[in-house]
């Protein structure tokens, strides 16, 4: 809006059209000069000429005599406006870079430090820094149970959607409609269990029976020998798999429902036996469809598998257990290890939504909750 201001009179009842703005970008001005002569050498404004800042400061103070004559000079308002724009930004650039440059400085002092630093920050990057082996260690387990656990029961939800989703026909024999009848019951059952409970039960459950049956077949074998049968990493996809299983089963059975009814009996009218019309015409779409949810229940995992510690399995919770046994410190190193899986499932959520749009299929919209 402009403001038509003829005299000193109007001037005054308009401070922030004129001199409020004149003088706080005067300030900013001779502020940025003042810090400019500062100690962060690699900070951006160390490399702009002096004169140029003492050009800008005049041009400042020559708009607040000018300021109320500028509605009748459309020239001079124009580069008084272009000259708002350039401070600003420029102010906003130099304080973003004094940040990073102050954070850069602040790095090189934490990784090359004798001892871990007093301050909040600089501990966090020292630990992060000399522990950089443990964390990647961690993710690295983190990611291998998460991809093969997800994998593994996306292939055991095959089998159990198509056992959830058995009808008994008339056309069966008593039989098979007793065998459906088993199966869809087993398969209900099963999801309804693994559903109904925590994956820490679930996990030192498996690892309790698989450790006694492995003791059982190894009777005289000493511990160390019955734990490379029996690893901490076998437990956990085990666990992880029929976690896994579960979920992705319901998704598989809702992709399946969610289809015309009409393909089934038209593949079943051309000859196609239930398993064969589950298999080459629906299966396939149901899969496609739930290609999203797919990916969504790996991101989960990758959170959920933070209670496989409780078994002594090496992820990243694990990692951080020893990172803050080693150092004393708390807090610090679970911002740390709260970071990294944020930046885990962050990352891999954008790269999975971008596969959707090439796919032409629907994209999350943010980092799924846990199960």
């Amino acid at each position: 809006m402009q403001l038509k201001i003829h005299d000193a009179a109007a001037l005054r009842a308009y401070p922030q059209h004129a001199w409020f703005l004149g003088w706080l970008f005067a300030l900013l001005d001779a502020w940025l000069l003042l810090i400019s002569k500062g100690s962060f050498t690699l900070s951006i404004y160390n490399r702009i000429p002096t004169i140029l800042w003492y050009l800008l400061l005049a041009a400042a103070f020559a708009y607040i005599p000018f300021s109320a004559y500028a509605h009748k000079k459309k020239a001079l308002q124009k580069w008084l406006h272009r000259y708002f724009i350039f401070t600003l930004v420029f102010f906003g650039i130099v304080l973003l870079d004094c940040g990073i440059a102050r954070f850069i400085q602040l790095f090189i002092q934490s990784i090359h430090a004798e001892s871990n630093p007093e301050g909040f920050v600089s501990s966090m990057i020292y630990m992060a820094y000399q522990s950089r082996a443990t964390y990647l260690r961690g993710i690295s387990g983190t990611l291998q149970v998460s991809l093969i656990g997800t994998l593994c029961g996306f292939l055991l939800a095959i089998l159990l959607s198509f056992l959830r989703i058995q009808v008994p026909d008339r056309r069966d024999a008593d039989s098979i409609q007793i065998l459906k009848l088993i199966g869809q019951s087993f398969a209900k059952t099963y999801t309804t269990i693994i559903r109904g409970t925590p994956m820490m039960v679930q996990v030192l459950i498996i690892n309790a029976i698989g450790f006694t049956l492995a003791r059982m077949a190894m009777p005289n074998a000493p511990i160390s020998e019955v734990n490379k049968i029996w690893s901490f990493f076998l437990a956990s996809a085990i666990t992880v798999s029929l976690n896994s299983a579960a979920y992705l089963a319901e998704v598989l059975r809702g992709g399946v429902e969610s289809l015309d009814k009409g393909q089934k009996e038209a593949a079943r009218s051309l000859g196609m036996t239930q398993w064969q019309a589950m298999m080459k015409v629906l299966f396939p779409q149901a899969v496609k469809n739930s290609i999203p949810a797919i990916g969504n229940e790996f991101i989960i995992n990758i959170k959920d598998t933070s209670v496989l510690t409780t078994i002594g399995f090496f992820e990243l919770m694990f990692a951080n257990s020893t990172i803050s046994g080693t150092y004393y410190k708390g807090l610090e190193v679970y911002l740390v290890t709260a970071l990294i899986y944020l930046l885990l499932t962050y990352s891999i959520t954008r790269l999975l939504n971008y596969a959707a749009r090439r796919l032409d299929m629907p994209a999350s919209r943010g980092i799924p909750s846990s199960n």
